[in-house]
């Protein structure tokens, strides 16, 4: 589910890009050649924004009794960037 998420969020800001599973890795991706060290800051905190929406979700599955939501998961993503 997660490997589906990020690939919905490059699609939202138009990129194509191969995602690693390995934590470290993924983050250190977040690093674009060509870029202003300001627009990699900013395309770094995409990726905390994310991934806290991912963790936030995973919290609410694990002890309120949640259920999986892709859509809303993109969207709270999406908000917190």
């Amino acid at each position: 589910m997660t490997q589906r998420l990020w690939i919905k969020c490059d699609r939202w800001v138009e990129l194509t890009s191969a995602r690693v599973n390995n934590i470290v890795n993924h983050f250190c991706s977040f690093y674009l050649v060509g870029l202003s060290e300001k627009a990699n800051c900013v395309w770094k905190g995409m990726w905390l924004a994310i991934t806290k929406a991912i963790w936030t979700h995973k919290n609410r599955i694990i002890f309120d009794g949640g259920q999986v939501n892709e859509i809303e998961i993109f969207a709270v993503a999406q908000l917190y960037t």
